[in-house]
C-alpha cells in the first residue's frame, strides 16, 4: 500500500491520518532522501519501527532548516516492512520585490525591504504575523493567505489576501479571581494600553477603548 503526503509549512497533523499510527508496527525496511544533497539526520531509519510521530518530527526538522519549500513523504507497506521516501524541493534563491495587501485598509504594513531574501516558508511566517496582529486588534477570526508570484528572474511579489471577518465589539471588562492588584490599578493598566490595542466597534469605523466601559 502506497501513501503519499505533501507537507505544508503550517500543517503537520495530516501525517497521523496518512500514516494511521502504523498499527502493525512494521519495521522500516528502507529510508531514502530524494531531492537534496544537504546532509540531514532523521529519526526515521531502516531497522527501526515505523512511527508517525518520528516522521512528523523529521518533517518539522526539515522545514526548520529553511532550505526547502516542498516536502513529500511516501510510505509503501510490504509484508516484511515499510519503504519510506522523503522527497524534497530545495528553496530557490529569491528576492522580494513588493508586498501587495488586499484589502489594504486595516493598517497592515509589514516592514520588509525590497531585495530581502524570501522563500515560501518565510512568506507563510509573514502571513501569520499579519494574522496575529489582526487578532490582537479584535479580528478574532481573521485569516491571511499568501503565495509567491514570480515577476522576473529571481524576484517575486508577496500578495497578502486578508479575510478579516467581523471584529469583536467589547462591551465591558470584568475582573475575577485572585487579582493581586486593586481594580483601580488594573483599569489604569488597561488605559495605558489603549494607544497600542483598540477593538473596533462592529458595523462602524469608530474605535472603542477597551478600558472606557469598565
Amino acid at each position: 500500500m502506497l501513501h503519499d503526503f505533501t507537507r505544508s509549512p503550517l500543517l503537520l497533523i495530516g501525517l497521523f491520518l496518512i500514516f494511521p499510527a502504523f498499527a502493525d508496527a512494521l519495521p522500516v525496511k528502507s529510508m531514502t532522501i530524494v531531492g537534496t544533497r544537504f546532509p540531514v539526520t532523521l529519526a526515521t531509519q531502516a531497522g527501526r519501527p515505523c512511527d508517525a510521530r518520528a516522521v512528523a518530527s523529521d518533517v518539522h526538522k526539515l522545514w526548520a532548516t529553511g532550505r526547502f519549500d516542498d516536502i513529500q513523504v511516501e510510505s509503501r507497506d510490504d509484508a516484511d516492512g515499510s519503504t519510506i521516501v522523503f522527497r524534497m524541493r530545495e528553496s530557490r534563491h529569491l528576492q522580494l520585490r513588493e508586498i501587495h495587501i488586499e484589502p489594504n485598509s486595516l493598517g497592515l504594513h509589514p516592514k520588509i525591504a525590497a531585495g530581502t531574501p524570501i522563500n515560501l516558508l518565510r512568506a507563510y511566517e509573514i502571513a501569520m504575523e499579519a494574522q496575529k496582529r489582526l487578532n490582537a486588534e479584535g479580528y478574532l477570526h481573521a485569516k491571511v493567505d499568501t503565495t509567491l508570484v514570480p515577476v522576473s528572474p529571481g524576484k517575486v511579489d508577496l500578495p497578502l489576501a486578508v479575510h478579516a471577518g467581523q471584529p469583536v465589539d467589547l462591551k465591558s471588562v470584568e475582573f475575577q479571581g485572585d487579582r493581586g492588584l486593586r481594580v483601580r490599578e488594573l483599569r489604569s493598566a488597561l488605559r495605558a494600553m489603549r494607544s497600542h490595542r483598540r477593538i473596533r466597534g462592529c458595523g462602524s469605523n469608530r474605535s472603542v477603548d477597551a478600558a472606557s466601559r469598565t
